[in-house]
């Protein structure tokens, strides 16, 4: 923030903020000698969050070709919006140069979805996002003496998901089933009976997930070894009526990739052995829980994955799956099971956000330098993580704080951005009193002057 022109920015204490927590931040103001503000009624602070997908169509592809052949878009985009709350925050009637800071404490709702940044790469330009942003900004009456760019601050923020579901590990069994299988795709081999049960189904960033599994091999194949696998699926869309693909549904794309696997072997176990001659089908004998020692297997959630989410245009989805790997012939049969679980954020003792828990918050990148507002593109490093766009402060910086204005719950969600949420009638800080400015002494309290005005007075600390 330079000392030579009018400058407006907002910064937030946190890395992180999570979902359900306090946002707490500043509003920096600057305004030079000469400046004309009588046109200023006073600061808002915006938030706003969306869902936006991308679908494109990669050049070398059928899709792609047949798409200009018809003369259809190759681009496809969508947006819908998560939360959208618009709070006045300060008076500026009356205001005049000089340096100004105004603390605010933002709650945010606790069902919002945490930033996500997901694409394909390879070539194609497909993605999907869930962006946070916080705006602040004069509300004027149209002045033309400085540029919208000047009045007006956003900076995009990291949110994280708060615990979803119902508490507790919720296990997870699955009970024996029968798995004919072949080899060829058409030669009979048998069968394999298998079945697995889990500590548990909803599991955090770095919990360890316990698996046990039985079963028996009455078949010709032998079983190499048996995997547990944690799956992670991304899958958005655009929007009904939005594409020219179908006349009912938008375009698609889909992601998939393992967070966690585990291989173990079941050589030297006699229940998992093949069979030259495998015996008939008993289905008793096979669905049932064998008394040999189960198979144990134990898979960790690494630290980037991401929430259980399901969107109006993006959806994250896991999956537990167990297969037995089997060998003997060529395109064998190697059963599979699975089931949907799910991945949560661990669950904190207190409700607002404090020291220690910004402290053990995912680091994220700041960079400190006067920036305008940001583009969707750009609050995304290479690795997908939020860049906080950070305000220099100058070295001469000395303002007259505000009193910390705790503003209300945005509970307002619409679906379109066009559609304006109405300012929460409460009372907030004022600008500071020009007396005050070489000053140590604040002033009594002031009522406001309307019961009926979006803004009130407040006394203010130097």
């Amino acid at each position: 923030m330079g000392n030579r022109q009018f400058k407006i920015a907002v910064q937030v204490d946190q890395d992180a903020c999570k979902a359900g927590e306090i946002v707490k931040g500043k509003v920096y103001l600057y305004i030079p000698r000469g400046t004309k503000v009588q046109s200023f009624r006073g600061i808002h602070l915006l938030l706003h969050g969306s869902e936006q997908t991308v679908v494109a169509a990669k050049p070398g592809t059928l899709d792609y070709d047949q798409r200009k052949r018809n003369n259809r878009p190759l681009v496809e985009k969508s947006t819908t919006t998560i939360v959208r709350a618009d709070y006045p925050l300060v008076d500026l009637s009356g205001l005049r140069a000089g340096q100004y800071e105004y603390p605010f404490q933002l709650p945010l709702r606790d069902d919002l979805p945490g930033t996500l940044f997901c694409n394909l790469g390879g070539g194609d330009k497909s993605f999907c996002q869930i962006k946070y942003s916080l705006t602040a900004y004069i509300d004027h009456s149209g002045t033309k003496t400085l540029s919208e760019s000047q009045l007006r601050h956003e900076l995009a923020i990291k949110v994280k998901g708060a615990p979803t579901g119902s508490p507790g590990p919720e296990p997870v069994s699955i009970e024996s089933q029968i798995y004919p299988v072949t080899s060829c795709w058409l030669w009979k081999q048998g069968n394999i009976s298998m079945g697995w049960r889990a500590d548990r189904s909803v599991a955090s960033p770095g919990d360890n997930i316990h698996i046990h599994c039985w079963g028996e091999n009455q078949s010709r194949l032998k079983i190499e070894y048996l995997s547990f696998k944690w799956i992670e699926s991304i899958s958005w869309k655009t929007e009904v009526g939005n594409s020219t693909s179908t006349p009912d549904e938008g375009s698609t794309r889909k992601t998939t990739r393992v967070l966690s696997e585990e291989r173990v072997s079941v050589q030297g176990n006699s229940a998992w052995d093949s069979k030259k001659v495998p015996r008939p089908i008993n289905q008793d004998r096979l669905l049932r829980y064998h008394g040999s020692p189960a198979v144990v297997s134990t898979i960790n959630i690494p630290w980037d994955a991401r929430d259980t989410y399901f969107g109006q245009l993006v959806d994250i989805k896991h999956s537990l799956v167990v297969c037995a790997h089997t060998s003997g012939g060529w395109s064998s049969t190697s059963p599979e099971s699975s089931t949907a679980v799910r991945i949560t954020q661990k669950g904190l003792e207190n409700v607002a956000m404090s020291p220690s828990t910004a402290a053990t918050s995912e680091p994220v990148e700041v960079q400190a330098h006067v920036v305008g507002p940001s583009a969707p593109s750009s609050v995304y490093d290479d690795n997908g993580q939020v860049m906080v766009e950070a305000q220099a402060l100058p070295d001469d910086w000395q303002p007259v704080e505000a009193e910390v204005v705790t503003l209300p719950m945005a509970s307002a969600v619409v679906i379109s951005d066009s559609v304006d949420v109405t300012p929460p009638q409460t009372p907030l800080a004022s600008a500071p009193d020009e007396s005050l400015l070489g000053s140590s002494v604040a002033p009594p309290t002031k009522k406001p002057d309307s019961a009926n005005s979006l803004y009130s007075t407040s006394s203010i600390a130097t």
